[in-house]
């Protein structure tokens, strides 16, 4: 009998291969997902892969010529899917057929996710400062929010600004899920506030155009010395272009025109530079658009004060310092130094707009919307010509306070 033998025949040996290659497939897919839902981008490695997936790493190289390829693989069969489905559900729970109890589940499950939802917003946060991550997810995150976000796509433009709300939501609650603080609000009463205010958009309303907030186009840490000062936002913009890996002592002693000695005189270690940058902004920036809202509606009232900060927040001119904001949370969720600064440092600006109440429901959800307009904007930043008047008159009358 031809190809008998111990092991069976030579097909039969021929479907253990396959079968064992389709194993070893499924746990490499498995261990990239776990390796950029547990370190990020950043750390991930053929080792950090392999070690989740119980394999060698140098299994990876007999599938795939790059690691790259494999993560490539991931998003496009895993990762992108699932998130493009959830964030299609969730609008059509809205503006198609209205069902709040799935919007809320959805919403949820986005505050708590999966680790294949965790690895999916790490791959987008990674591609706004790092040129080999937007090459894998760009255009897939382009064409999703163009499909979802565009007025002649989704039907006019208050269905566009109402679905514009619902991923700018969903993002932000992905971008905030590692905090610790996020893990014990409870958001079901908040979610189903925001599902009742946008099945009720206004009709719509230009924002205007005569106002700016100024305070986010600045990069002023007003220190004493002029060197100092020029370090600081070498390093802020810096981080905002390239992200927290790929800026070098060098890349912002160039930008600031000093020399290095003046830098590690001054501070022993890139990250030493960069959480002095962090405290003097994280907490500033929180503050001033709470002001510039107060300041805002006493002209314009209420509503289109809050339209207006929103359109002011997915200004492309302030994309440095958008993705400067993003960039240093998401170090937060992989790093314990930052997410002991950038926890102590939220704390404080819950504290200061709750009343000493910390992250409340109200509180944590529109630090969501703001964080995920921030992604919104970077790619598809046409959404902020969206008439915004339209949701924000319902959802500023509902808001606890």
């Amino acid at each position: 009998m031809v190809g008998s033998g111990a092991d069976g025949t030579i097909a039969d040996q021929g479907q253990r291969r396959v079968a064992r290659r389709a194993r070893n497939d499924e746990a490499l897919r498995l261990g990239a997902i776990a390796a950029l839902a547990e370190i990020g981008w950043d750390g991930l490695s053929a080792r950090s892969v392999g070690e989740r997936a119980n394999l060698s790493y140098g299994a990876i190289y007999t599938r795939f010529e790059h690691l790259d390829d494999l993560v490539a693989t991931v998003w496009s069969e895993q990762l992108w899917p699932e998130l493009d489905g959830t964030l299609v559900s969730l609008v059509d729970s809205v503006s198609g057929t209205p069902d709040e109890q799935r919007f809320v589940d959805m919403m949820v499950r986005l505050a708590r996710p999966s680790a294949t939802l965790l690895a999916a917003i790490e791959m987008i946060q990674a591609a706004m400062v790092d040129p080999r991550a937007a090459s894998i997810v760009r255009a897939d995150v382009e064409a999703g929010l163009a499909r979802l976000l565009d007025p002649e796509a989704s039907g006019g433009e208050v269905e566009a600004t109402v679905a514009a709300t619902c991923v700018f939501v969903a993002l932000g609650l992905l971008v905030l899920a590692r905090r610790p603080w996020a893990k014990g609000t409870e958001l079901d009463e908040e979610f189903r506030r925001y599902h009742r205010a946008l099945i009720a958009p206004t009709e719509p309303v230009e924002t205007p155009r005569d106002r700016i907030a100024e305070y986010l186009y600045l990069y002023v840490f007003d220190v004493d010395d002029d060197r100092l000062e020029r370090v600081l936002q070498a390093t802020a913009i810096s981080v905002g272009e390239v992200g927290y890996h790929a800026t070098t002592i060098a890349r912002i002693c160039r930008k600031a025109a000093v020399s290095s000695g003046f830098v590690m005189g001054r501070f022993p270690t890139k990250a030493a530079l960069f959480r002095r940058v962090t405290t003097e902004m994280w907490g500033r920036g929180m503050a001033a658009i709470g002001a510039f809202i107060a300041e805002s509606a006493e002209e314009i009232g209420p509503t289109l004060a809050e339209a207006l900060a929103w359109r002011e927040m997915q200004n492309p001119v302030i994309a440095t310092m958008t993705v400067l904001a993003l960039e240093t949370g998401r170090l937060a969720g992989f790093d314990e130094d930052f997410a002991e600064l950038i926890g102590s440092e939220e704390a404080r600006a819950f504290d200061l707009l709750s009343g000493g109440r910390g992250a409340t429901a109200f509180l944590h959800s529109e630090y969501a919307l703001g964080n995920g307009m921030g992604v919104v904007a970077f790619f598809r930043p046409e959404v902020r010509d969206l008439p915004f008047a339209c949701v924000t008159e319902t959802l500023v009358a509902t808001a606890p306070h």
